[in-house]
């Protein structure tokens, strides 16, 4: 039997024709898990996998615009496709006309929408978180009595403060009832006034066995508490919005008990170093202020402290006789000023020119009379000497003609 060769163009363009003839995969609802999602150029682009095998699909932009929600890796959804075969690389695409959430899709969905509607009130704020006391006496757990998270803390706590003392408030941590029954346990610890501290537990799970942690009662409870709460709820990988509410997260149950319990034998410890930090501090305070002393008395203040006061005094001394000799010139210099202008004021003083043999004619009515032509005989005129006047009648009236 001859069989003819193909090329590869003519096998994948017999396999493209074959999906395209085929009912089934004309149109197909397919249930897995997004991953890889990626949006290029208007298109989306993800695989969609289940435990065993995995597909590449892509979604147009006609498509999209109808989905309710923006796709996410770990979704479990189911989607409405066609099956196409891409020839120029030989693979199988599901061209998706839909995505619908799978019912722990759907949970994540209200699990994003609540923890936006808490962001938006402030809830996750740290300016409301409370810090935890550094050593608690007394830590209330809220969680399920069954399971080994209880152990877990109790076994921490012994081993790291087997004096710190735990009070345990047994409540369900899943279920229809859980999330009430944890909001009426952490308004009930609230009215006792000996707990510093609650822990809030619960061991791994689905996020439908995590979903009481994720309800709105019990954010809400957590943020009214006067009491610090660590949200330990589930593995270091699960998130719940306690854990956003919360004062503080840890990652897992037996974290939070390391986290809020200290280690009595690292207190210890710690006391022990700063124990010996402050002795050495002391020692070395006590050495430096030890020596400063023995220099002061050492000094020459201390050793001679009458020279000090000599040298003062003859400082003093000093300043004193240079104060009265700037004084003294001072004085001089003023003394010498006066003297010039008293000189200067006897030369322009008429009483001075009176002194010379000069005297001042006037009249009566004390008017000057500069001129004999101004006389007659027998006026009365007063002569002004420089010690005196005299009160005289003209006789003559001479002219220097």
């Amino acid at each position: 039997m001859y069989l003819k060769i193909l090329t590869v163009s003519e096998v994948t363009s017999y396999i493209k024709k074959l999906f395209s003839s085929d009912v089934i995969l004309g149109r197909i609802n397919v249930s897995g898990e997004i991953s890889n999602f990626q949006i290029a150029a208007n298109v989306a682009f993800f695989t969609l996998k289940d435990p065993y095998s995995s597909i590449n699909c892509i979604m147009f932009d006609d498509a999209m615009q109808h989905l309710e929600f923006t796709p996410q890796d770990g979704m479990q959804v189911t989607i409405t496709a066609k099956a196409l075969f891409y020839e120029k690389d030989g693979k199988v695409y599901l061209n998706t006309f839909n995505i619908k959430l799978n019912g722990s899709g759907e949970l994540y969905i209200a699990f994003q929408k609540l923890k936006e509607k808490l962001y938006r009130k402030g809830m996750f704020d740290e300016k409301n978180k409370k810090p935890l006391p550094f050593l608690p006496k007394k830590i209330c757990v809220v969680t399920s009595l069954s399971g080994s998270v209880l152990y877990d803390i109790i076994n921490i706590a012994k081993r790291r403060n087997p004096f710190v003392d735990l009070m345990i408030f047994p409540v369900r941590v899943q279920g229809e009832m859980a999330a009430k029954e944890i909001a009426e346990a952490i308004k009930i610890i609230n009215q006792r006034d000996d707990v510093d501290v609650i822990i809030l537990a619960r061991g791994g799970g689905s996020i439908e066995e995590l979903w009481a942690f994720n309800e709105e009662i019990v954010a809400q409870a957590i943020f009214d508490s006067r009491i610090p709460i660590v949200s330990a709820v589930g593995h270091e990988t699960d998130y719940t919005i306690s854990d956003f509410v919360s004062d503080k997260r840890a990652p897992t149950p037996s974290a939070a008990a390391e986290i809020v319990i200290p280690s009595i034998f690292d207190l210890h410890a710690n006391l022990h170093n700063l124990k010996i930090r402050l002795v050495s501090a002391m020692k070395l305070i006590l050495e430096v202020k030890t020596n400063r002393l023995n220099a002061i008395k050492s000094s020459k203040v201390f050793a001679y402290p009458y020279d000090l006061l000599a040298n003062k005094k003859l400082q003093i001394a000093y300043i004193t006789k240079h104060l009265c000799d700037l004084i003294e010139k001072i004085i001089s210099k003023k003394d010498a000023e006066y003297k010039e202008l008293r000189a200067k004021l006897d030369a322009l003083n008429p009483l001075a020119i009176l002194s010379r043999g000069y005297a001042i004619v006037q009249s009566r009515d004390h008017q000057k009379i500069l001129s004999s032509q101004k006389l007659q005989v027998n006026d009365e005129i007063n002569i002004r000497f420089y010690d005196g006047s005299a009160l005289c009648i003209v006789k003559e009236v001479l002219s220097n003609d």
